[in-house]
């Protein structure tokens, strides 16, 4: 991956960077990106760049893996609508051409009501939390997210990378395979807004 800009600290027995960048180009076992409850294609934001880069064949997987969560399980009930996957949860597939060998989609959302939903600073951690939980139990050693939340949301990219990092530190403060955590921002802007929220760390480099 080709990042302009990079801060890193020790956390645990891991690592946790923040890396300015595109998270498409991310090297790492596994990328994070955001998703639906249906883990169907959005051809928009983050999403539109995976498919690009990556290969749409990621969420024509996603979708096989959300009918096979929906038949085991039933469908999701979300106020009068239904999903095929619980909100908060995390669902691993290929990653396509992508550097990464897979992806995991998050579903970091949760409904006002039949037609809106929302993203905040505690579904944040709660699908962070997930996302990692899934890395361990697929014994991936590194894994990249996107800032979740922080698009069509517009979460601040400074609350979302201290819900995050949060999560990074108490999930390698335990027994994991895990051992590089990134969040990859794109632009020089939104790099700058979440590094500020690591100015407390003792980094490594900058």
């Amino acid at each position: 991956m080709n990042s302009c800009m990079k801060i890193e600290y020790r956390a645990g027995k891991g690592i946790i960077e923040l890396v300015e960048g595109s998270i498409t180009g991310y090297n790492a076992d596994a990328i994070v990106v955001p998703a639906n409850p249906d883990l169907g294609f959005v051809d928009m934001g983050v999403q539109r760049f995976v498919a690009r880069d990556g290969g749409i064949e990621i969420f024509d997987e996603a979708s096989r893996v959300a009918d096979r969560y929906a038949k085991e399980h039933g469908s999701v009930k979300i106020h009068d609508m239904r999903g095929k996957v619980p909100l908060y949860s995390a669902h691993l597939t290929t990653g396509g051409r992508l550097p990464a060998k897979h992806v995991i989609h998050s579903v970091a959302l949760a409904p006002i009501d039949e037609a809106r939903d929302y993203c905040d600073k505690e579904i944040i951690s709660k699908s962070t939390r997930n996302a990692l939980e899934l890395g361990r139990e697929h014994k991936l050693k590194s894994i990249g997210f996107v800032a979740l939340g922080t698009g069509f949301y517009d979460v601040p990219i400074k609350v979302a990378v201290e819900a995050m990092t949060a999560e990074f530190e108490k999930h390698l403060a335990g027994t994991t395979s895990l051992e590089r955590l990134g969040i990859v921002l794109f632009g020089r802007d939104s790099y700058l807004q979440g590094s500020s929220s690591l100015r407390a760390k003792k980094v490594l480099s900058n």
